[in-house]
């Protein structure tokens, strides 16, 4: 069974492919699967999870980082969830015998969380926001992505998982300067921080918390990209 995988950003790409994987197209991924780079939001996803199954992708994982909506999720903490809610209120449960799989392997080392994770429409700056979307969803973290991907497996009729790990806690709040000085992949181009950092000096130490946790987060899928039962939804 060939996987495909759907990456938002270049440095959650680069954790599977040292190389990278250029913007929207699809590259291999060990013996037989496959990655796309999508680019960040629910469009750029719903195409990139379209591709490959048309590709032949037998099953999909969304792969890649989160925000955290509960006081109980680190920066670092992993989220396999049993559930993935649409940014419409759909549901979709997540693959029981892959799911239960890796959280078992994964969970002996890791902070891991089965709960829900639901698909935003915006990316949410305010902690006050990440608790209100908690309340209302029952979610535990949130993308952007994944939504979509489980949409397009469900069509399909093949298997889905996602594997996020937590980059902005709920409790933290995401300086503008994060949002306005990254490309469509996650990509920081460096004047535009520059210049954002020289009028509002006072996000340097918001920029500089947020880093610190999307390095937890990468290390997390580091050490989760080790485990080979991440990428075996079928024995």
């Amino acid at each position: 069974m060939r996987l495909g995988i759907v990456v938002a950003l270049a440095a959650e790409a680069r954790i599977l492919s040292p190389r990278g994987a250029p913007p929207r197209t699809v590259v291999p991924f060990r013996a037989d699967g496959f990655l796309i780079l999508s680019g960040i939001g629910p469009q750029r996803a719903a195409a990139a999870a379209r591709k490959l199954i048309d590709l032949g992708a037998g099953a999909l994982l969304s792969w890649g980082i989160a925000a955290g909506l509960t006081t109980d999720l680190a920066a670092g903490a992993l989220v396999v969830p049993e559930t993935v809610i649409d940014d419409a209120g759909g549901t979709f449960p997540t693959d029981h015998d892959w799911r239960r799989r890796v959280s078992g392997r994964l969970g002996a080392s890791l902070a891991l969380s089965n709960g829900a994770l639901v698909q935003g429409r915006v990316m949410l700056t305010k902690g006050r926001d990440k608790a209100a979307l908690a309340a209302a969803t029952g979610a535990v973290a949130m993308d952007m992505e994944s939504g979509v991907v489980a949409t397009a497996a469900r069509q399909a009729g093949v298997p889905f998982l996602a594997v996020r790990a937590i980059s902005d806690p709920v409790g933290m709040n995401i300086p503008p300067a994060a949002l306005e000085a990254i490309d469509a992949y996650g990509r920081v181009r460096p004047p535009r921080m520059l210049l954002r950092l020289a009028r509002h000096p006072g996000e340097m130490m918001g920029l500089a918390a947020l880093g610190w946790s999307f390095r937890a987060a990468c290390r997390t899928l580091r050490t989760a990209a080790r485990d080979v039962d991440v990428f075996s939804p079928v024995r």
